[in-house]
């Protein structure tokens, strides 16, 4: 894993992006990373981490397709510690590449790419949209649980008939309770 950085702002100071890309590897803008990075962001009193108009969070998953729960695994994916304050602009965007190019994926396979443990509060605002690797038929990424434990996940895609087999299970039930 590369080694990380910090980002510390001052007494009640902000740390602002707006329309920047804020890259959590250590690697070089336009070289190949090679490693996980780490990236505390750390305000304190009311400073606020602020991702502004157009900005982007872009990380890195280096293994751990196929392999199911990797939230424990530092060296899986690039990792942003925030602690303090937090607020999402509407139009922030996630990036999440796959420099290894794993192939392996499969459902239930997730990585930590926040850590949200050191919060002065809930994080505001939301993530607009998701630039995610590309995944086998089937398979759908999962970004429920990114602003609470931020974990990315991957689950099933539910096959249209199951809904629909599901559907009339449940009204079946409902119409014999009703009797």
């Amino acid at each position: 894993m590369s080694s990380g950085g910090r980002i510390l702002a001052g007494a009640d100071r902000n740390i602002t992006f707006t329309g920047a890309t804020l890259q959590i590897g250590t690697e070089l803008p336009g070289a190949v990373p090679t490693a996980a990075g780490l990236l505390t962001l750390q305000t304190t009193g009311t400073g606020l981490l602020t991702m502004q108009t157009g900005s982007i969070l872009d990380f890195d998953l280096f293994s751990g397709a196929g392999q199911g729960d990797n939230t424990g695994i530092v060296a899986s994916a690039d990792r942003a510690i925030i602690l303090g304050g937090v607020d999402l602009s509407s139009s922030t965007i996630l990036k999440v590449a796959n420099p290894t190019g794993m192939t392996t994926w499969a459902a239930n396979d997730q990585w930590r790419l926040f850590d949200w443990t050191g919060l002065s509060g809930p994080v505001s605002g939301s993530i607009a949209a998701f630039d995610l690797p590309s995944l086998p038929d089937g398979l759908t990424w999962n970004t429920a649980d990114l602003l609470t434990s931020g974990v990315l996940s991957i689950s099933l895609v539910p096959e249209p008939s199951r809904v629909i087999f599901l559907v009339f299970g449940a009204m079946s039930l409902l119409s014999r309770r009703r009797r």
